[in-house]
């Protein structure tokens, strides 16, 4: 449902559960081109007049058609593939819920793997110490009610990590692929995130990481800038982050004194290579070198160093600086 939606634009709203058509013993497939379908609705063999113009310029526009069509196509020709299968191997296939809204479609998505793959399919909730709000409460029941009407055996689990919970039920129930959604924060806020625990830990499942974007079909407001940003905006950015760090180290410097202000400088080009691509990360290092020299370094004022450990240092700093920016980028990039 949620691919239709997103294709057509339009809220759909007469639907039915999976689990009626997993209960067909049998599908028939009904087919009729986007331009005959079409040529029926001006006849007014779908709607009557009035409402035959308006569908026409809304739903039934001929690439909504054709993607209703292929999607009904393929729907069929997988039913097919499952009843010759029937007899093989069957998947099992574990999807982790939780009060997230985003388990309803992480559940749609889990469900549809399922039927591809003639799987059966398990949903597994953790209960942490963590408090629920009314609102997470009734969420969680939504997710927990649209599992059991998808057909899933709902797992319950106490563990304090959600990440053992899964492997421990995975090991029970000889699980062979694992949903999870993956997290949209930044990687350094990601390494104690379940996916990325059980990434780190050899299984004998499949781990299927689904992206935060995929699921919700929306986008963090600074991911959605950084994706349309262009080279220009980039390099704008950065070059505001490192006069803000400047800024900063001239309050911090009296107090902490002008070798300290290199790691503020070095955090500040850390941070910009996590989100920003190779140039702009250059770039703030080297901004940073040619700021913390004039403004900070002995004598101030001027790019001349004064004393051999001075010069060392900068040295060190900036090559220190582009590589930790250049590592950055490429994690942010992995």
């Amino acid at each position: 449902m949620e691919s239709v939606e997103k294709n057509t634009s339009v809220k759909i709203r007469e639907t039915i559960p999976d689990s009626i058509l997993d209960m067909a013993d049998e599908i028939v497939l009904i087919d009729l081109s986007p331009d005959d379908l079409r040529k029926r609705l001006q006849e007014g063999k779908v709607y009557v007049p009035e409402k035959a113009n308006l569908a026409g310029d809304y739903f039934f526009k001929k690439e909504n058609l054709t993607f209703l069509r292929e999607t009904a196509l393929n729907y069929t020709a997988r039913h097919v593939n499952v009843a010759l299968d029937s007899e093989k191997f069957r998947e099992k296939i574990l999807v982790s819920i939780g009060s997230n809204p985003n388990s309803y479609s992480l559940l749609r998505y889990a469900k549809r793997l399922a039927y591809e793959r003639n799987g059966e399919l398990f949903a597994i909730y953790n209960q942490t110490r963590e408090n629920l709000t009314k609102e997470n409460l009734s969420q969680l029941e939504k997710n927990l009610s649209f599992a059991r009407e998808l057909g899933c055996e709902i797992l319950y689990a106490a563990d304090e990590d959600t990440a053992e919970a899964i492997l421990r039920i995975s090991g029970q129930k000889s699980i062979t692929r694992v949903v999870i959604e993956k997290s949209d924060t930044n990687w350094w806020w990601r390494w104690n995130s379940t996916a990325s625990k059980l990434a780190r830990i050899p299984s004998n499942f499949e781990l299927c990481l689904v992206p935060y974007s995929f699921i919700s079909g929306e986008e963090s407001v600074l991911n959605r800038f950084l994706r349309t940003s262009s080279g220009g905006k980039q390099y704008l950015t950065s070059l505001t982050l490192i006069l803000l760090a400047t800024c900063i180290s001239l309050f911090l410097e009296p107090i902490a004194g002008y070798w300290s202000i290199s790691l503020l400088y070095l955090f500040f080009v850390s941070g910009i290579g996590s989100f920003f691509s190779k140039g702009p990360t250059v770039l703030a290092g080297l901004l940073s070198g040619i700021f913390w020299d004039f403004l900070f370094i002995p004598p101030r004022y001027t790019f001349f160093i004064e004393k051999l450990e001075d010069v060392l240092m900068f040295g060190a700093f900036l090559f220190i600086s582009i590589i930790i920016g250049n590592v950055t980028s490429r994690l942010r990039q992995k």
